[in-house]
């Protein structure tokens, strides 16, 4: 009898060291991230207050309008354009200052950092002086380093408020230059452009879409007295920022007498509906499926004096209708969470790298526990009846 016994432990190593490999490859970061099928990142522009030589030129006050009900009209075709010069400009910022020139008519040069397309042709798009049109600088399309000193901020508040969000715009731009006199007095500067928004699209439902506008060019003004800001959001959407904000539906308004932070931080996402996941059944389902099928495979093999060894293929089975339970309950999930949300706002619209990776764990998992269940139920019988 002993002799018996140690042939079985013989036979369960196998199926014990498969678990841990599989246990391994499924929760080991590395091998999760060598296997990703994307990058998670989708950078957008860097956005910010522009560079500025003033001279003897004082901006006094900003009124920031940022307008991002666009976001609701994006469609997931316009990924394959996200890292282009053609990525969609989801994001309208104007921004009004408030100058005064105590000196003669002085020229100051504003750069941007963007594209192009931030200033569509035929759009509201520019910069204007006193409501007078200001002709941009003939466009260089060489891409620049941003300037250390912008700080732009690893991460992003999440509307979950549990964790943050990774942050990773596009670090280097072509520069957008306009030259504007400015006459002695008090002016009126206005600034108008599109802009990207960037996302990650890991660890959330819908997409997280972040928006951070760099402040930190407005520390090096002398006489600045204050940021009124405006955003604007799809109607229903949640938002979180680094700064504290007033929330009047799809209104978002903020008052500094001066500035808040480096940044101002954002992500704006659609609410991610609450219902029951299937596939939670599915984890438990299979684990009484796995165990009762282990159990009674062991009873039935020791009244009719089979070996352990022929349980294998029940095993093997087992595993394989666990993992494809799993994979077609999660499947229904995510359907049932498209017909919610829409395709389009989906942060992971297949969600196929997940359902994939479970698969490997949940036959491994199966066909261990019936063969263990097996076992003890086999070795159980032989106990009892000695």
């Amino acid at each position: 009898m002993p002799r018996f016994r140690f042939k079985k432990n013989i036979l369960l190593t196998p199926f014990i060291f498969f678990i841990f490999s599989s246990v391994i490859f499924s929760i080991n970061p590395k091998i999760v991230n060598a296997a990703r099928p994307f990058n998670p990142f989708l950078a957008g522009n860097s956005i910010g207050e522009p560079m500025i030589d003033l001279g003897s030129v004082f901006i006094e006050k900003e009124t920031l309008t940022i307008d991002l009900r666009g976001l609701s009209s994006f469609q997931r075709s316009q990924m394959l354009e996200f890292t282009s010069e053609y990525s969609p400009r989801l994001a309208l910022v104007q921004t009004l200052y408030k100058i005064r020139n105590d000196k003669e008519s002085q020229n100051i040069t504003l750069t941007f950092f963007g594209d192009i397309m931030s200033f569509k042709p035929n759009t509201n798009t520019g910069v204007w002086l006193d409501e007078q049109a200001i002709n941009m600088e003939p466009f260089n399309s060489t891409e620049k380093e941003l300037p250390i000193n912008w700080g732009i901020p690893n991460y992003t508040p999440s509307v979950q408020g549990g964790w943050r969000i990774p942050y990773r715009p596009l670090i280097k731009s072509p520069n957008i230059e306009f030259k504007v006199q400015i006459p002695k007095g008090s002016h009126t500067l206005r600034v108008s452009y599109f802009a990207q928004p960037s996302t990650y699209l890991q660890g959330e439902e819908t997409i997280p879409w972040q928006f951070v506008y760099v402040l930190t060019p407005a520390r090096d003004w002398v006489g600045f007295t204050g940021l009124d800001a405006t955003i604007y959001i799809p109607k229903g959407w949640q938002y979180a920022s680094n700064t504290k904000l007033t929330s009047e539906g799809e209104k978002i308004t903020g008052t500094w007498q001066s500035l808040p932070a480096n940044s101002l931080s954002l992500t704006v996402q659609i609410p991610s509906p609450s219902f029951f996941k299937l596939g939670i059944i599915a984890w438990l389902m299979g684990l009484m499926l796995c165990l009762s099928i282990g159990i009674l495979t062991g009873k039935l093999f020791r009244l009719y004096k089979f070996s352990l060894v022929f349980a294998i293929p029940i095993s093997i089975v087992s595993g394989i209708i666990w993992a494809s339970l799993i994979f077609f309950l999660m499947s229904y999930d995510q359907n049932h969470l498209r017909f919610l949300v829409g395709e389009n706002q989906l942060a992971r619209p297949n969600n196929s790298f997940v359902k994939i990776a479970s698969l490997p764990f949940a036959f491994a998992i199966g066909l261990g526990l019936t063969q263990i269940a097996a076992f003890f139920s086999h070795r159980n019988v032989v106990e009892n009846k000695s």
